[in-house]
């Protein structure tokens, strides 16, 4: 299946942009023209979402913490722990990869995740991270700030309390395909 991602909040609606901005973040678009195309093959297991016109090196749809601190890497309620949406390798090799870089743009060195999307009958996505033996049901947080940003959280109000300098708004994606 291949298309497009539509990022649905009570702001506006949006499609997730190909374009990585300057921390390796990927954000949002109005226009389908600057839309991330992208690959997918539903199944029952968490799986890849291939990116097919990212202007990032690497070929996923995927999250990258910015490091291991709890602060930045913790799941679950009462967490603030987050990923940035943005390109990487696939889960299944060795060394992980991700476009996600420091002010100074040397990579971060936060953990990054790719086979963790689920697809709903509707096209709705969902993401979903295995991590010391739980599983941890992620939703999109969006801010209009900052180009657009798309991050993945799994407690969306600990997450907006704690950066309350920006306005989030709790997203949903969905498929569109073509």
């Amino acid at each position: 299946m291949e298309g497009y991602i539509k990022v649905i909040s009570d702001l506006r609606n949006a499609y997730v942009c190909r374009e990585l901005n300057k921390a390796g973040i990927l954000g949002t678009t109005s226009l389908l023209t600057n839309a991330l195309r992208v690959r997918l093959t539903p199944d029952y297991n968490p799986h890849n979402i291939e990116t097919l016109n990212c202007t990032g090196p690497f070929g996923f749809l995927g999250g990258a913490h910015c490091n291991t601190q709890d602060r930045w890497y913790k799941l679950g309620p009462g967490c603030t722990g987050s990923m940035a949406l943005t390109s990487c390798t696939a889960d299944d090799i060795q060394s992980p990869a991700g476009s996600r870089v420091n002010g100074d743009g040397t990579p971060q060195r936060g953990p990054i995740h790719s086979a963790m999307w689920n697809m709903l009958a509707d096209g709705t996505l969902l993401a979903q991270v295995y991590r010391d033996n739980v599983w941890y049901r992620l939703v999109v947080a969006w801010t209009p700030s900052f180009l657009g940003e798309l991050y993945l959280v799994s407690d969306f109000e600990s997450f907006s309390a704690n950066s309350p300098s920006h306005q989030w708004y709790r997203a949903v994606g969905v498929l569109l395909m073509v």
